[in-house]
């Protein structure tokens, strides 16, 4: 039987999830440090990437609760902005994403766009939902729900 690895789990930024970690390692008979850049899993609440820098640079093996800084690509109108900018910046590589507006923000320039180009038919999805729920095809920006 080949010998049982230590767990040590790094709580320094895990937040509000501390309480239940605890409970966790307990239970588990794991190891916890609240040190720089020490454990085998980084435990990341609300933790910005600059935080967790000299993890990622000096560990070749860790494991994160998850990816700092995910809700900028997890929520749909955070991911078209970035998407905009990395198409305005390396319009080559990012050919593959359709123009997207972010409402209401972008309401004016969608607004011309649409008067402009009669005959195109658009997809409005709800900044929140999933799974296509509340999506849309519309030919008038008078079609688009409230819920959007």
């Amino acid at each position: 039987m080949l010998p049982k690895k230590t767990i040590l789990i790094n709580t320094k930024n895990s937040g509000s999830a501390g309480v239940l970690l605890e409970e966790v390692i307990a239970s588990n008979d794991w190891k916890e440090t609240r040190s720089d850049c020490k454990g085998n899993i980084i435990w990341a609440g609300n933790v910005r990437y600059e935080t967790v820098l000299p993890i990622l640079t000096t560990k070749k093996k860790v494991a994160y609760s998850k990816i700092p800084e995910l809700k900028v690509i997890a929520h749909k109108s955070d991911l078209a902005i970035v998407m905009n900018y990395m198409q305005q910046f390396y319009p080559d590589e990012f050919n593959f994403v359709p123009r997207t507006f972010v409402c209401p923000r972008d309401e004016e320039t969608v607004r011309k766009l649409m008067r402009k180009e009669k005959n195109k038919t658009w997809i409005c999805k709800p900044s929140k939902g999933s799974q296509g729920n509340g999506l849309q095809l519309i030919n008038n920006i008078w079609e688009i729900s409230d819920s959007l």
